[in-house]
């Protein structure tokens, strides 16, 4: 995944696990184990986020509110950082 600024700065990018609720669901995780796959275990998504060059990974549930202010936090400080990059660079002005 390629996600570049114009000024060819690479933008940060946050792994979100979704749905973490249905990890304890009867349901599906019969449903995942008849077609041989599982629930990706926190871990899985922390490796899988550093190996991409991620900023972190975060585990979300929408139905239940889990994570959400990790993931809003996540996002104000890395924007803050990446903007701060580029406001310390000189424009030039044009009269």
């Amino acid at each position: 995944m390629d996600t570049k600024h114009q000024s060819g700065e690479r933008a940060p990018i946050i792994l979100l696990g979704m749905k973490t609720e249905l990890r304890r669901d009867a349901g599906t995780l019969s449903k995942l184990f008849e077609k041989g796959w599982n629930c990706v275990e926190y871990e899985h998504g922390e490796a899988m986020a550093k190996e991409a060059g991620c900023i972190g990974y975060l585990e979300v549930s929408s139905e239940r509110g889990y994570g959400m202010k990790e993931v809003t936090d996540m996002i104000l400080q890395s924007y803050g950082a990446y903007n701060d990059r580029f406001k310390k660079k000189k424009r030039c002005r044009t009269q």
